[in-house]
């Protein structure tokens, strides 16, 4: 039997994360916000700024995308990652935010891919399930080692 938990963040740990989301997101909200903003004057009564209608669809997908991106990296990820995992003999048991606890087998598995950083390092792997969802294992979890070549033996992926 294989266990791995995630070890708890501290309050400190999930504050600099949100300060440095935020300290990346800020001035591009605000581009984003300031291009909307003249892109929706010009389309008012005054003639002598007509032309900068342009900004209002270039500053709503400035900050469509960032809201996608804010969402994708402090919602959705953090939902999907695994928390803790107990691999016992062909069944996998998994606990995610987004899905509680549940248990898959291994032979449903359909594909890991290795989720990299700009400098090439390993940050975690995905796991994917045929027509059930997929969890994200960060690499640095104690035991995702273990996990990985245990799987890999087992299915030959």
């Amino acid at each position: 039997m294989l266990t791995g938990e995630k070890p708890p963040e501290t309050r400190w740990q999930r504050m600099a994360k949100a300060l440095l989301i935020r300290a990346i997101i800020s001035p591009l909200t605000l581009m984003g916000a300031g291009l909307t903003w003249v892109g929706a004057l010009s389309l008012g009564p005054r003639k002598d700024i007509s032309e900068l209608w342009i900004c209002l669809p270039a500053g709503l997908a400035l900050l469509l995308v960032l809201q996608g991106i804010l969402w994708w990296a402090t919602i959705w990820l953090p939902r999907h990652t695994i928390l803790r995992f107990v691999l016992e003999g062909d069944d996998l048991a998994l606990e995610t935010r987004a899905h509680g606890a549940f248990v898959w087998s291994l032979k449903d598995i359909d594909k890991i891919s290795v989720s990299r950083n700009r400098r090439g390092q390993v940050t975690g792997y995905w796991i994917r399930w045929r027509k059930k969802g997929q969890a994200f294992l960060e690499a640095n979890m104690p035991a995702a080692n273990e996990l990985l070549r245990s799987i890999n033996s087992i299915k030959n992926l």
